[in-house]
């Protein structure tokens, strides 16, 4: 096979399913008029004791706007410390449709940590907004993200840049400068699970809701599992999608976990002959990538740390999880082309996350397990960065001493959602999850990756789960009728 014939075809189909993923902010654009009815003069809509105004979501000139209404609400900084410093909090919503929803709100919460709801929301194309239609899809930026307070961290773009790299002088130095200059005004502890949680119920008080249901992805399934724990009696249902466990250390598996995703991929390769008799050459370079002990013959580690980034960014969707074969082969022959587009997408991810959220979070609730590992010290690759950027970063003795973590038992009715080949929160994460709950589904997505919600059939199950949660009776035979990805080896 002829790597440089493929090139451009490889290339533009990266591109053309990152550029997909925009288009599908234009299914969320609403006509005024759905607002009417539920609108004051002015457009205003006062729910509980909160008053929304009109307002449009998303990054003026990155993609479509959105329309919806908006408000905000102050908090303590530090919940310990009511008289003390506050942060007002973003808040969006999409009322319902129907002039008399039957059904609580959903609150939605993203991934990260430090992605905004206001932002991940959109990404989502029509998965969610039809839920819209008899219920108000409500969306909380967490403290330190999106258009909450504080600000976002000034050398982001640097950490990025330190990451994508694998240079952990850059990422350690321009991390540290964000501490700097964040910590003059901010405590630094108090961004993690626990206070975001509390947040969402001073949200779900303000709105004078008594029961809502959450919809989660990722690290927010983490936000909703401590929520479900404090306020179990105000939570009708949930849907945990990509879960990550409370016990969970974030972290410490990334790179096993990414290996065995990447694994399974190329085994896909199995059953076609042509891709077979070129795979081996892709699966050597992908056990070479990851080998700890003889890394050499790769180049440097930052070289080493920037593709494994890549192929994890390849892999987070089932699209472009198919370019992981033939990525990985043409990496082997020199040839970078894929990983560099792939790896332009995983700064530009960077970029928009809240790193005052992403580290008061993991390093006070992550770090300290991971450097007490017993090959902390060879730690490499992703870990390695992690504990590089946690360094010198605050943390609570409250948060350190995991005082805060229960085994998660909740009756409160629950959809996991998982993807079989998923590079982040693998679906053995939903499997020790159910576990804990006593009345859950559990559905697996076939060759999917990360956050499935939107994908084959997982936008009608969620729908149908939360119009009816308690049900015992949930077909989930759909996810069986999707079609597997083609390889893109060989001479395909």
């Amino acid at each position: 096979m002829d790597i440089r014939k493929l090139k451009p075809y490889l290339v533009g189909l990266l591109l053309l399913v990152l550029s997909v993923r925009l288009a599908n902010h234009h299914m969320l654009d609403r006509p005024k008029s759905n607002f009417s009815d539920t609108r004051s003069a002015n457009g205003d809509v006062v729910v509980g004791s909160l008053r929304f105004s009109p307002c449009e979501l998303g990054k003026n000139g990155e993609r479509p706007l959105t329309e919806a209404v908006c408000t905000s609400i102050t908090v303590p900084e530090n919940y310990d410390r009511q008289a003390g410093r506050t942060i007002k909090l973003f808040v969006a919503m999409f009322p319902s449709r129907s002039l008399k929803p039957s059904h609580n709100p959903v609150f939605f919460l993203p991934g990260g940590p430090g992605q905004a709801a206001s932002e991940s929301f959109l990404a989502l194309g029509d998965a969610l907004p039809r839920l819209n239609e008899d219920r108000d899809i409500v969306l909380l930026d967490a403290r330190g993200t999106g258009q909450s307070e504080p600000a976002q961290c000034p050398s982001a773009p640097q950490i990025a840049k330190g990451l994508t790299s694998g240079d952990v002088e850059v990422t350690a130095s321009a991390t540290a400068l964000c501490r700097i200059t964040l910590g003059q005004n901010s405590d630094l502890t108090r961004y993690g699970t626990e206070d975001v949680a509390r947040d969402l119920w001073e949200l779900q008080t303000q709105l004078k809701v008594e029961k809502s249901s959450l919809v989660a992805v990722s690290y927010g399934t983490r936000i909703a599992q401590r929520f479900v724990q404090e306020y179990p009696s105000n939570v009708e249902a949930v849907v945990l999608d990509s879960v990550l466990p409370e016990k969970a250390i974030l972290g410490s598996e990334a790179e096993e976990i990414l290996k065995a995703a990447l694994d399974d991929r190329l085994h896909l390769c199995d059953s076609d002959s042509r891709c077979a008799a070129s795979s081996s050459q892709a699966s050597s370079y992908i056990n070479r990538l990851f080998d700890r002990d003889h890394p050499v013959d790769l180049g440097t580690e930052a070289h080493t740390l920037g593709e494994m980034l890549a192929f994890r960014q390849l892999a987070m969707r089932a699209e472009t999880a198919e370019l992981i074969p033939v990525a990985a082969q043409a990496s082997s022959s020199g040839d970078h082309t894929i990983i560099r587009a792939s790896l332009k997408e995983e700064a530009h991810m960077l970029e928009g996350i809240s790193w005052l959220s992403y580290l008061s979070t993991t390093c006070n609730e992550s770090a300290d397990a991971i450097g007490s590992e017993p090959d902390a010290s060879r730690s490499w690759g992703i870990r390695r960065m992690l504990l590089a950027q946690c360094k010198g970063w605050p943390r609570s003795a409250a948060r350190r001493d995991g005082a805060t973590i229960n085994d998660g038992t909740s009756s409160v009715p629950t959809l996991i959602l998982a993807g079989q080949m998923d590079p982040l929160t693998p679906a053995s994460y939903a499997h020790q999850v159910q576990e804990h709950l006593k009345q859950s589904h559990l559905v697996v997505l076939p060759l999917q990756a990360h956050n499935v919600i939107g994908r084959a059939c997982a936008p009608s199950l969620a729908t149908t789960f939360l119009n009816n949660p308690t049900t015992d009776s949930f077909d989930t035979s759909c996810v069986g009728s999707y079609a597997p990805p083609v390889a893109l080896l060989g001479d395909n």
